[in-house]
């Protein structure tokens, strides 16, 4: 074993040198390195230092002495470099021995050059007598390049006073019983109190039935429209008829009237308690889907579908179809209203069909 190491040595006599060198320069560069962070480290702490340094804050009372339970506010101040941000803590219902009553939010006032002024005020009370110091309150800076530090407020002093006088011991009588021998109702000032309230009500009262008397005289009579849909839609399709659009040219007017007629209709008749959106708001396809649902027959329901799909295409583009065919999609429209029941509305095979139900 012992001759197997010193031909290794002689094969390779350079591989222990080279070993050596390479643990020396790495100890150089270690100690290199941890010197490098001292030094940033002690750097970095002096820039903390000297940022702080620029922070003067201040706790300041509006009085030093104050009685039992008074009010006393007490203003913390932050004075800072413009481009540093200044923290104000936000305390609870307490601060130490002092109970907080209200706190304002921080505000932060550009004072000229570069200074800011950061402040917020505490309005506190105390409840029994003493010589009190204010807990110190902690305040965070965050500077320029980002880091954040801490800076302490200073305390302030409070000398809470008693209301009584060191020497004032005298005894003093209570005030007397009060005398219950007068009944509530016997003094004059409940009584006119009831009457007043009584006479308010009454009036209040008078008005109102009298808004509401004159309401019912000015108010015209509702007309209440008995006609079926069946009768409403004919005779708004006659009125369209009548008003004669598409021999003016006028086929956007012509087919938007036919189609709220038609979309009128089917809501009165198939939609009326469907419980979903109503047929003027839903979509030539909507429409379609909910007819054949209605089992609508397949005749009428392909009738609708090409009938507001046609309408469609004239009412949102520039398509102006022969007058012809305008006036044959009044025709489709009456046969329409006039053939298309709804299904539970439909009379039993050999039953009786009323005049509305009648096929024009």
């Amino acid at each position: 074993m012992t001759k197997d190491i010193s031909v290794r040595n002689e094969v390779f006599p350079g591989i222990s040198h080279l070993l050596n060198a390479l643990r020396a320069s790495m100890w150089r560069w270690g100690v290199c390195f941890v010197a490098g962070l001292l030094v940033m480290s002690f750097n970095s702490l002096q820039a903390q230092e000297a940022g702080v340094t620029d922070i003067n804050v201040a706790l300041v009372a509006d009085r030093d002495e104050l009685t039992v339970g008074d009010l006393v506010t007490i203003t913390l101040e932050a004075t800072h470099p413009l481009d540093h941000a200044v923290v104000l803590p936000r305390l609870g219902s307490e601060w130490g021995p002092l109970e907080i009553r209200s706190q304002t939010p921080a505000r932060t006032e550009s004072g000229g050059d570069g200074v800011a002024t950061t402040r917020k005020r505490f309005e506190v009370t105390l409840f029994a007598p003493g010589e009190y110091e204010t807990p110190s309150l902690p305040l965070a800076v965050r500077e320029p390049d980002g880091s954040v530090s801490r800076v302490d407020s200073p305390t302030a002093h409070l000398t809470v006073r008693s209301v009584l006088y060191d020497d004032d011991n005298a005894l003093r009588d209570i005030r007397s019983p009060a005398d219950l021998s007068e009944s509530f109702w016997d003094r004059p000032e409940p009584r006119t109190a009831v009457v007043l309230v009584a006479v308010a009500i009454l009036s209040v009262a008078a008005y109102l039935l009298y808004r509401r008397f004159r309401e019912s005289e000015d108010s015209p009579e509702q007309i209440v429209d008995t006609r079926t849909p069946l009768e409403i839609a004919i005779q708004e399709l006659d009125r369209i008829e009548r008003l004669d659009l598409p021999g003016n040219g006028e086929f956007k007017e012509h087919y938007t009237l036919i189609s709220a007629t038609l979309r009128a209709y089917l809501q009165c008749t198939h939609f009326k308690d469907a419980g979903g959106p109503s047929a003027e708001d839903m979509t030539t396809d909507e429409i379609a889907d909910a007819l054949r649902l209605h089992s609508m027959g397949s005749k009428h329901l392909a009738l609708v579908r090409d009938l507001l799909l046609e309408a469609d295409l004239v009412k949102y583009s520039s398509y102006a179809p022969p007058a012809s065919q305008a006036y044959g999609a009044l025709a489709t429209a009456r046969e329409i209203v006039s053939e298309a029941v709804p299904e539970a509305a439909a009379p039993q095979d050999g039953g009786p069909r009323s005049r509305s139900e009648t096929p024009a």
